[in-house]
């Protein structure tokens, strides 16, 4: 649905080694974290208790006529809302007219990173000890219940997954009309 669930990215590099050219492969997958824990990564960071906690950046500041721009925090308005007016007048007070936004938006990148970093390995390391399941190979959280499911709860003699024939699956895919998630309030 022009979702990216993975990305693999393979590279060649020539070398040379004791005078003979030699071909090292590289292989490396990415993965769209929000597939696995969808929530804000402020909100991650408190749930996970992590120590490197998501940072603020006005978002709506930045601009191609002020990379360069260092002097006073921007205005609380530039902040989008995710920030109360006590905080930033706190934040306000780490810089002297001397807030420099690329230093500014390096480190808050980089602190994102070290954020996500911290709470993926905590949630892979909970889930391994919890359930024996090694998560590096699951896109989704739905890949992570079934294999859990299937790792610790499935017993296959004894609770058997019926197949279903293709005329059954026809039937049943006549009937299917996705999730309907209507909600009415009674009055």
């Amino acid at each position: 649905n022009g979702k990216f669930i993975q990305i693999t990215i393979s590279k060649e590099f020539k070398i040379l080694e004791k005078g003979k050219e030699k071909i090292l492969k590289s292989k490396f997958k990415i993965l769209d974290s929000l597939l696995i824990l969808n929530h804000s990564l402020a909100d991650l960071g408190k749930s996970f208790n992590v120590k490197m906690q998501k940072d603020f950046f006005p978002p709506t500041f930045v601009n191609e006529n002020n990379l360069n721009y260092i002097g006073p925090v921007p205005s609380y308005h530039f902040f989008s809302s995710q920030i109360s007016q006590m905080d930033y007048n706190e934040y306000c007070q780490n810089y002297n007219n001397n807030w420099n936004l690329k230093t500014v938006n390096l480190d808050y990148c980089a602190k994102d990173c070290i954020s996500l970093y911290q709470i993926i390995y905590k949630f892979k390391t909970l889930i391994d000890m919890k359930f024996k399941i090694d998560i590096q190979h699951c896109p989704t959280l739905t890949s992570i219940a079934f294999k859990i499911f299937k790792g610790n709860y499935y017993n296959p003699d004894k609770d058997p997954i019926p197949l279903l024939t293709k005329e059954i699956f026809e039937d049943l895919h006549k009937a299917y009309h996705g999730g309907h998630v209507d909600m009415y309030s009674p009055e």
